[in-house]
């Protein structure tokens, strides 16, 4: 299947919200599975895989999660300029009895290291690649040079917050529905123990800046 047609299966259409996540595995399994298909994800350089990888993925894990004993979830992603990424329709006892909003936006991004993409295309054409930190371009060859940094104790706690809360300000300027939630779909730069995503977790919440709606 083709990347843009498998997108418009996704977009602006209302879908169940565990077969828009099975949908959305299958998807990723198929692309994965095509020749090619592991750097083609990697790379992102196709608009689609990129709005699929950025957008979508982190959508099915969200509607995963949300999903409660006495409640049903129908979404619908957008692929369009709206202040909003995604609606997640809600009913059941949970909307009937407590409360639970029938209708909420998502808006969704990404908190990475701006060389990121760097680490993405070292590792797609040498099969390694260390850390964001390390990597550059030579500028003669324009090759990716990946090189090994040293972190010291808890440092990468302090850079993921960092980059956390950076997007969320950014995303705090502007404008969105009442009702939306923001996902935000975090990579550490290095690899890092629960306790210490616990911690950046915590560092956040106490100096997240809270963000405008508009109705």
């Amino acid at each position: 299947m083709k990347a843009e047609s498998a997108l418009k299966e996704f977009s602006n259409v209302k879908i169940e919200g565990f077969e828009f996540c099975r949908k959305a595995n299958e998807y990723f399994e198929s692309l994965k599975n095509q020749p090619g298909g592991i750097n083609r994800v990697r790379l992102r350089r196709e608009r689609p895989i990129k709005k699929f990888i950025e957008e979508v993925v982190p959508l099915a894990n969200y509607i995963r999660r949300s999903y409660l004993l006495g409640l049903i979830l129908k979404v619908k992603w957008i692929d369009g300029d709206q202040n909003y990424d995604a609606i997640i329709y809600a009913s059941g006892t949970r909307v009937d009895r407590e409360k639970y909003p029938k209708k909420r936006f998502v808006e969704i991004t990404t908190a990475i290291h701006p060389k990121e993409y760097l680490v993405r295309e070292h590792l797609a054409k040498n099969g390694f690649a260390g850390s964001a930190k390390g990597m550059s371009r030579d500028a003669k060859t324009g090759e990716t040079v990946s090189k090994p940094v040293v972190n010291t104790d808890n440092q990468q706690i302090g850079e993921l917050v960092d980059q956390i809360i950076g997007v969320v300000k950014n995303k705090a300027s502007k404008k969105y529905p009442n009702g939306t939630d923001l996902v935000i779909q975090c990579k550490a730069d290095t690899l890092i123990y629960d306790y210490e995503w616990d911690e950046a977790v915590k560092r956040v919440l106490k100096n997240v800046p809270e963000i405008n709606l508009v109705k």
